[in-house]
């Protein structure tokens, strides 16, 4: 499992990468796929505007629902905000 991914373009993704972030680069062709294999094995996929409007409408917002509240806790309460 990937604690982290980035999905998007190159120039963002080497960002991401010199932070340890793993960075996949898609074609639009290809994004639906990768979104989907990201979603099982990822605890936090950053998106770029650009290839999330590659992914089929609504698979987005379907799978911002589905964050686990222990994901959310713990930086929280790293950064000193209420949990």
């Amino acid at each position: 499992m990937t604690d982290c991914a980035f999905m998007g373009d190159a120039v963002t993704g080497a960002g991401f990468r010199l932070a340890g972030v793993a960075v996949f680069e898609p074609t639009a062709a290809e994004a639906p796929a990768l979104f989907e294999r990201l979603c099982a094995s990822a605890r936090l996929i950053l998106i770029t505007a650009e290839a999330a409007a590659w992914l089929p409408a609504g698979r987005l917002s379907q799978a911002q629902r589905v964050v686990a509240p222990d994901q959310v806790a713990a930086p929280r309460r790293q950064m000193g905000l209420s949990a």
